[in-house]
């Protein structure tokens, strides 16, 4: 397994850990977030400032994510283009071994 594609999995793995920890949370605290009551507003404010933390770290997962993805589109590219190479020089030998046997 290449390198890229190991970054790329862990980023991925990593991006929906904390993307489901994300979703978690919203859910568990969904009912306190409706209540509007005064009493509860230094809670809500609590629970915002952590969503949002989670918000931000699964942003940064996403972003990571994507970085990885594009290093291993690169990587894939690099890997076609020498397999073309290598077709096209295989090509030429073949073609030149039948010119020097006529």
């Amino acid at each position: 397994m290449t390198q890229q594609l190991q970054e790329f999995i862990y980023a991925s793995e990593d991006f929906r850990g904390k993307s489901e920890k994300l979703a978690q949370s919203i859910e568990i605290n969904s009912f306190l977030l409706a209540d509007s009551s005064t009493e509860k507003a230094g809670q809500r404010n609590t629970i915002l400032s952590k969503l949002c933390r989670q918000a931000a770290q699964a942003k940064e997962a996403g972003n990571a994510m994507e970085a990885a993805m594009q290093n291993l589109e690169k990587e894939l590219a690099a890997v076609r283009d020498r397999q073309y190479q290598q077709q096209k020089e295989m090509q030429q030998s073949k073609g030149q071994e039948k010119g020097a046997s006529r």
